[in-house]
């Protein structure tokens, strides 16, 4: 209901723009009508807007991702200041056609959204390369784990990209992948890989690829007893893991792009308190998204609105937001973004957190 409620205020809010162009500037949000994430993270990003001095002037717009027409309704959008999402593979003709609005992507997901020779696009969030970059280096600098198999599923292009960089951090910091390859992303039976394995005597296994994938590689390493430890991407963050593991399941590690729960995260606390009044599901892009708002209204309260300013001025960003510190490289990553480990313990995720020396060797570790 309150989805449908949105996008007809979007399309009354459509008509009459041109009347009201000299008066509101607006932030844009691409999500689908139908999802409950885009649910959750639009009336976040109606809440980031309000109780301040920006609330008369900048206004939330939704753009439905299901639209044939979004190009255009972005295009001919005037006043139009940013437009953020979980950009992905789907958005590409969004992303390709959208040239002088900077997009600012929540999601970890879409590695190529950064390397399509664009200006305008910014990732608020680690991505999934970078996550495996620091899990790659959370497992030689603090488990002290130095032989490593990489394997990954040929169904997703990004999955060769981030079993590529997993190995080149392993690698720059002393230790040793001794195995790589791709698998069928219809296989199920990893008997022979993990009989190469063991004789190999691998320390850590990174699998990348579906759950049911995932679920089916760990529990045949363990009944074939490798040893070795399961390592993953988010995609085992997940209770269906666990029940199909259970025990199997006992130390899996993966890195997440957000805490356990962001009431640790200090500075957001004022407005999660506001938003857990909404009822709405906390989801784990909501603290970026209210990143992403921030920087975007340091960039309209200094006065900058034209477009191609707005984009410089998001691009020279240097805020310390409830996130960490903000600032984005020459492709639009963020730079040394946080992620957050998680470790099953007792069929329960457990946020791993770094502690003592641990700080010190992760942060030394390249």
């Amino acid at each position: 209901m309150f989805i449908r409620f949105f996008i007809l205020i979007n399309l009354i809010m459509l008509l009459n723009l041109t009347i009201f162009a000299n008066n509101f500037y607006y932030i844009g949000f691409i999500g689908n009508s139908l999802n409950a994430t885009t649910d959750s993270l639009y009336k976040g990003f109606e809440l980031s807007l309000r109780g301040n001095d920006t609330d008369m002037k900048i206004k939330p717009l939704f753009f439905d991702e299901n639209n044939e027409q979004i190009v255009d309704y972005i295009k001919n959008t005037p006043n139009l200041l940013a437009v953020l999402g979980c950009f992905n593979e789907k958005h590409k003709k969004i992303i390709d056609e959208i040239n002088d609005i900077p997009l600012i992507s929540l999601s970890k997901d879409f590695i190529d959204f950064n390397y399509l020779n664009k200006q305008n696009v910014f990732r608020i969030c680690p991505s999934e390369v970078q996550l495996a970059q620091d899990l790659a280096r959370f497992a030689v600098a603090v488990l002290d784990k130095r032989y490593y198999a990489i394997v990954y599923s040929e169904d997703v292009s990004d999955y060769l990209k981030v079993a590529e960089k997993f190995s080149e951090t392993v690698k720059r910091n002393g230790g040793r992948v001794d195995y790589l390859r791709s698998v069928e992303s219809t296989r199920t039976d990893f008997t022979n890989i993990l009989l190469r394995l063991r004789d190999l005597k691998i320390q850590a296994i990174f699998f990348i690829g579906s759950l049911d994938q995932s679920i089916n590689f760990a529990r045949q390493s363990y009944e074939m007893k490798t040893g070795a430890l399961f390592l993953s991407t988010s995609t085992i963050g997940n209770r269906n893991f666990i029940k199909k593991l259970k025990n199997e399941a006992e130390k899996s590690c993966y890195a997440d792009i957000a805490p356990d729960n962001f009431y640790k995260l200090k500075k957001f606390r004022p407005f999660l308190t506001e938003y857990y009044k909404t009822g709405k599901n906390v989801d784990k892009h909501l603290a970026y998204l209210y990143d992403a708002v921030s920087i975007i209204k340091l960039c309209y309260n200094n006065n900058v609105i034209d477009r191609e300013n707005f984009i410089k001025c998001i691009k020279e960003t240097n805020h310390d937001g409830v996130t960490g510190k903000i600032t984005f490289n020459n492709v639009g990553l963020r730079e040394n973004p946080p992620s957050y480990f998680y470790i099953i313990v007792k069929r329960e995720i457990l946020q791993r957190k770094l502690m003592g020396q641990e700080v010190k060797r992760f942060m030394e570790a390249k």
